[in-house]
């Protein structure tokens, strides 16, 4: 239970309004995946709130710190995500696989903008 709890705030996260600097959401997404590509040993920092503000509307924020505190309190243990929260994936593989043809789509305008991230990689296509 509690890990579905921990997808339904991050999904609700990414589904508000993009920060003011942001010109739209779609945008906001394409940095996300553009500036988290760890087979590159490029990520997010997921423990630094500052950082995290940059992508994500305050209860993602909230969870990811409390993901990173978790960790630290037991490591080793399960906490909230057994997947990277950005790709749902657990291995993602090396540099010579990353990710094709990421997608945006809007889905809805209300009660939230909602949108629709696919791409290929990692050994198969993903929602």
């Amino acid at each position: 239970m509690r890990l579905a709890s921990c997808l339904l705030l991050l999904t609700v996260g990414l589904a508000g309004e993009a920060p003011a600097a942001e010109p739209s959401p779609s945008a906001l997404l394409r940095r996300v995946y553009r500036d988290h590509q760890p087979w590159l040993n490029k990520e997010i920092n997921f423990a630094d709130p500052a950082i995290l503000g940059r992508y994500f509307t305050d209860s993602p924020v909230a969870l990811f710190v409390k993901e990173d505190m978790c960790k630290k309190e037991h490591p080793g243990e399960l906490c909230c995500f057994e997947t990277d929260p950005v790709y749902d994936a657990q291995d993602l593989g090396n540099a010579d696989e990353g990710i094709q043809n990421l997608h945006i789509r809007r889905l809805s305008e209300t009660p939230a903008v909602t949108y629709e991230v696919t791409f290929e990689g990692h050994g198969r296509a993903r929602p």
